[in-house]
């Protein structure tokens, strides 16, 4: 799995040029908030719990609240996760491992634009632009999440704690 999270900005998005008054990813803050969030039930209980907790996450959080964006983070990893799996298991002539209606690509797309137009802070991105932020917002939780792995040598579980 930390395989394909590792790849997964390189293979699911090209990357765009951005105007320079538009952030290319996440704060340091919110890349924290969202490791915090996300990252420790992930690692101690994988896909499963990832999807479960960023479905919650939506429900609980307000459109205007600012913590929305990690909502749209965890998706973003989720969503790229299942797609890469399932594409993975098609070519080897496997079912898909996932089927979760809610985290289809083009599902979460659809949230993607949604949340644009929401949010005051993305007004100004097209949906290309977001989905390029957010990719390398994952690719940065992605390196963070590698190092920390290492340090627990490769029992990620040991090192997160839910």
């Amino acid at each position: 799995m930390k395989k394909f999270l590792l790849a997964l900005p390189i293979l699911v998005f090209p990357l765009i040029a951005q105007a320079a008054d538009k952030p290319t990813h996440a704060s340091e803050a919110m890349i924290q908030a969202t490791e915090r969030r996300f990252l420790p039930k992930y690692c101690a209980e994988g896909m499963k719990r990832l999807t479960a907790d960023v479905y919650d996450c939506y429900l609980h959080t307000k459109d205007t609240d600012q913590k929305k964006e990690e909502c749209m983070i965890g998706d973003f990893m989720a969503s790229g996760v299942i797609m890469r799996v399932n594409e993975r298991a098609v070519a080897l002539g496997n079912s898909p491992k996932y089927d979760i209606p809610f985290f289809t690509f083009s599902k979460m797309k659809q949230r993607a634009e949604n949340f644009i137009t929401q949010s005051p802070k993305f007004k100004n991105y097209s949906q290309q632009e977001f989905l390029n932020y957010l990719s390398q917002t994952l690719d940065i939780i992605i390196n963070d999440y590698d190092k920390l792995n290492k340090k627990a040598n490769g029992n990620c579980s040991a090192f997160f704690k839910p």
